[in-house]
């Protein structure tokens, strides 16, 4: 293992894989065994007499528990037991001379797109489309990415999977970036290779806060940080534009529906029938990708204009910092709120607790980051 991980770190990634194989399994066994539903006295909505299938709904709930998980821990301790990267290490010691190495080219330059449109036709065309209610799908789905993040570290040197392709490493920067600020006189822990082949040139698994500012004013990461919310509402709020109504996502009857490929050339949309549904998904994020990114483009400028009017200086890697607190901020509350609604439509009792808890960590988040000086982003980017 190429990871400087301590063997408790190492151990978590294994079992964390080996449950994720376990919870496959047990979503693949529920058509034959019958619903899980059972087990939690939840019946189906169309059908009060039956109960609910929950083997899909839990496993897509369970991403908001991942979500909130690296939100509180922060980003190194996410990334220092992610399963995903432990399986990608998995032969990334085979004696080979030299490996390719991406720094400094394109694909460093334009990560942040390359991983904006992986997340995009992973939401917008995997998840709407294909494998939000077939297991089998979803299995297949998870083999594909697993093996190709191993393929990619096999053969390329350090993380190039992490820092270049994986759709995920983007969102775990936007969730745990109130991590990287608590505490400006500690030096934050790492999740850093053994030995470092420098597969990048400002790596944020050696000193995170030294990545962000370094990377702070690329366009490619201002598109994605304003991207990433309207990629969030899109996503949620496709089965109200094609339905009409958001009954179906509450009910979670997006968990259970069969026959995904018959219905591709469905109604997308509700006010046009004639946009087929595998077109209107995706076309759903796409509109409303370029609507917030639009929208927080024209916020920023505002906001510089307010600055200059009120003669307030204030170097611009400061003003966007707090552009991306505000929309990381959003994009976060917004994803875990709407993830978790539909399981707790069926649990009551939890709702209280968890808005409270959602509530208090946005308030937290936003007062604790908005509090960067400029005179500390000057430091920061000196």
């Amino acid at each position: 293992m190429n990871y400087n991980q301590s063997r408790g770190q190492q151990l978590t990634g294994a079992v964390l894989f080996c449950l994720l194989i376990v919870g496959l399994f047990c979503i693949a066994l529920e058509p034959y065994v019958g619903p899980y539903g059972r087990f939690f006295g939840v019946l189906l909505p169309e059908d009060p007499q039956q109960f609910m299938p929950m083997g899909m709904l839990v496993a897509w709930t369970s991403v908001s528990g991942l979500a909130l998980f690296i939100l509180l821990a922060g980003y190194h301790q996410w990334r220092s037991i992610c399963p995903l990267s432990w399986f990608s290490q998995l032969f990334a010691n085979l004696d080979r001379k030299s490996r390719p190495n991406l720094r400094n080219t394109w694909f460093e330059k334009h990560s942040y797109d390359l991983r904006l449109v992986t997340l995009a036709i992973s939401l917008g065309i995997a998840r709407l489309l294909f494998i939000n209610s077939d297991c089998y799908l979803l299995l297949g789905a998870t083999i594909l990415l697993f093996g190709t993040a191993l393929t990619t570290n096999t053969y390329f040197t350090g993380k190039t999977w992490c820092h270049y392709l994986c759709p995920m490493g983007p969102v775990e920067e936007v969730l745990s970036s109130v991590k990287l600020f608590v505490n400006q006189q500690v030096k934050p822990k790492n999740s850093k290779c053994a030995s470092c082949s420098a597969c990048k040139t400002y790596c944020p698994d050696i000193d995170a806060k030294k990545a962000y500012w370094k990377d702070i004013l690329n366009p490619a990461r201002r598109r994605f940080n304003y991207s990433y919310w309207g990629l969030v509402l899109g996503f949620y709020s496709y089965p109200y534009w094609n339905q009409g109504t958001f009954d179906a996502y509450l009910s979670a009857r997006w968990s259970r529906e069969s026959n995904v490929f018959a219905q591709l050339l469905d109604p997308g949309f509700f006010f046009w029938p004639g946009v087929p549904k595998f077109v209107a998904a995706p076309l759903t994020e796409v509109v409303f990708m370029g609507a917030t990114y639009g929208f927080f483009l024209g916020l920023e400028q505002l906001y510089g204009r307010y600055l200059k009017h009120k003669r307030v200086a204030i170097v611009p890697e400061a003003m966007r910092n707090q552009m991306f607190n505000f929309t990381s901020s959003i994009s976060v509350v917004t994803f875990v709120a709407f993830a978790s609604i539909p399981a707790l439509h069926q649990l009551p009792w939890l709702q209280g607790i968890f808005w409270t808890a959602v509530a208090a960590i946005a308030l937290t988040r936003i007062y604790r980051d908005i509090q960067l000086k400029t005179a500390e982003a000057v430091r920061e980017t000196s």
